[in-house]
Formats: C-alpha cells, structure tokens, sequence
C-alpha cells in the first residue's frame, strides 16, 4: 500500500464528518494543508505555530480549514495521523519475502531503526512527547497508529515464519511488541534528548534485538 493510500485513510478518519472533499482539487488542498503544517510544525513546535502561518504558506481559505480540520489542535491530530500512516508505508515496503528468519528479521528491523532515528520522526517525536499531556488525543493517536501499527508490521513477520500450531496469537503479538520496543526505545529517547546514537550503537542495538528475537523463535518452533 502506498504513503499516498494511507494518507487518504488518514483524511477519512481526521476530516470532518461534515466536510468531504467533492473534487480532485479539494483534496489537493487537503494534501497541501497536511504537508506545510507539517513542515511548520516540525520548524516552530506546536505552540508557535497560527493558522495563519499555515493559510499564507498553502494557499487555502481559513473557511476550508476549518470546515476540514477544526480548529488548530485538530488540524495537528491529523498531522500526526497523516506522519504515522507515511512511517507505516515506508515500513511497509521493506520485503522479507524468501529470506529465511534471521535474515529477514535483520532487514526489517534495520530498516525501521533506520526509518524511527531519520531527522523528521526525531523531531516530530520531541513534538508528540511535548504535547500529549496537554492533549491525550495526540498520545492515544500516535500510540494506537504509531506504535501499535509498528508491532503489527513485526507481527506479520513473525506469522509468516511462525504458525497457529507452534505459537498462539497471543505469545506472537507480546513478541512483536518487546522486538519493536527494544529496537528503538533507548536510540529514540537518546537521539530526541542528548544526541543521535553513533553507527556502533545502532548496530550493536539490533544485534542484540535480532538474537533475543532468534532465541524466541527458536524455542517457538522447536
């Protein structure tokens, strides 16, 4: 599935109920909305930014935006629902088809530790944390559509190597969530506060998650 697909599934669940786009160019300025304000947010932080930065840089109406998004705590809501669904596609297109459990594990969790410490998500990561305890919404949105949509990607992985017979659902999911989480818990949490982990740290990082990961597939299946 596309960045652009998941995006339309962002607007359907971010846009007003009232407000459906009736022409391709309505919801290009949908799309220009979600894209400055993200660039804005990403440069000022949620407190610094208007509406009116985000009206002069996209072009639209004032009148639009609120019909479409709300108020200017909404219009960040589906910004953070716009910039998960993008992480989750990127995620998404990463292949493991015919590569044996170690491998494919490796590939995948290299390409999200790599996706998870790339400039923007660190930034817009700082953004989130700083904003959801004044908004819940945002925290619930960025864990049920980050996070959880994340170990979803790791719980497929691990299905496809992994069958009913040999692990429950339930024993899959814990061990999608905990790979996931120690991927990139501490890298995350150290690049948004002290510094971007250095190469060594990152490697030795997912050596480490892809061992434990092996370990536990082992004992599943064995």
């Amino acid at each position: 599935m596309s960045w652009q697909t998941y995006r339309f599934l962002a607007w359907n669940m971010t846009v007003s109920k009232e407000f459906t786009p009736p022409t391709p160019k309505g919801r290009e300025r949908l799309d220009s909305f979600l894209t400055v304000s993200t660039d804005l947010f990403l440069e000022l932080g949620y407190d610094s930014v208007t509406l009116d930065d985000v009206i002069a840089k996209s072009g639209g109406s004032r009148a639009t935006l609120y019909r479409a998004f709300g108020g200017k705590q909404q219009l960040f809501e589906a910004v953070v629902q716009d910039f998960c669904a993008k992480f989750s596609a990127e995620l998404c297109q990463i292949s493991y088809a015919n590569l044996d459990f170690s491998t494919g594990f490796y590939k995948l969790a290299r390409g999200y530790v790599t996706l998870a410490l790339s400039e923007r998500q660190v930034s817009f990561y700082r953004i989130v944390m700083g904003t959801a305890g004044r908004f819940p919404s945002v925290g619930a949105l960025w864990y049920h559509q980050g996070v959880n949509a994340v170990s979803q990607v790791f719980y497929d992985f691990l299905r496809s190597h992994i069958s009913v017979t040999d692990a429950s659902d339930e024993a899959v999911k814990m061990l999608a969530d905990n790979v996931q989480g120690s991927l990139v818990f501490c890298l995350l949490n150290q690049a948004a506060v002290l510094q971007k982990p250095s190469d060594t740290e990152v490697s030795a990082t997912i050596d480490a998650v892809a061992a434990l990961a092996s370990r536990a597939f082992a004992e599943l299946t064995e």
